[in-house]
């Protein structure tokens, strides 16, 4: 996807809002939005709670399969501070907007547009990651009872990157230091530069 594309998407996505009470979505409008942006690909949505899954197999297929199921999620709930989101350059290289968390969002949105998850990921945008954690709660129990076998990758901004001019961060809670050194390894011979940093907040 071209550079325009992936920022008019961002765009698209930046200027909805999503909020939660109770366990239930009061305002869905970026999920809604969402929604219609994959409604030409093979994605079939299905709702849990505050979690919409999107996968392009039936989860019994994958499952006989014996594929490992990866899991994408994104949490799609914006601060309740944020009334008028909004997304616009600045100058011929610079964004600025309520990107919490749309930018993971329209960056998930367009590797499924581009075709370029396989089918054994499955993508996961959640509400509530601002308090109770709700959707992933939702999106935990509902892989523990239908018995899939599962890794989980959670995208969000965090200030970990921005303050240190980063472009990403790899922040690991549940994972053994071997899974994160194992993602390091892939990045030996690129131009990504790292450095180790101390521990993390928990969130999703």
């Amino acid at each position: 996807m071209e550079l325009l594309k992936k920022i008019n998407l961002l765009d698209r996505v930046a200027s909805t809002i999503n909020r939660d009470e109770g366990g239930e979505f009061t305002n869905a409008q970026r999920l809604e939005h969402i929604d219609k942006i994959l409604a030409d690909t093979p994605y079939h949505l299905q709702r849990i709670g505050l979690c919409y899954l999107y996968s392009k197999a039936p989860l019994e297929e994958l499952k006989a399969s014996g594929e490992t199921i990866m899991v994408i999620s994104s949490h799609v709930d914006t601060h309740r501070n944020i009334t008028e989101p909004f997304s616009e350059k600045v100058g011929d290289n610079k964004l600025r907007g309520t990107y919490d968390n749309s930018i993971t969002n329209a960056a998930v949105l367009s590797l499924m547009l581009e075709g370029r998850l396989p089918a054994n990921v499955l993508v996961a945008f959640i509400g509530n990651e601002k308090h109770e954690e709700i959707g992933a709660c939702d999106l935990g129990n509902y892989i523990r009872k239908e018995g899939i076998d599962a890794k989980v990758i959670v995208t969000n901004v965090t200030d970990r990157g921005y303050h240190g001019r980063n472009a990403f961060t790899i922040e690991n809670r549940n994972h053994s230091g071997a899974w994160t050194w194992s993602i390091l390894k892939r990045l030996e011979g690129s131009d990504y530069k790292w450095k180790k940093k101390g521990r993390y907040l928990n969130d999703e």
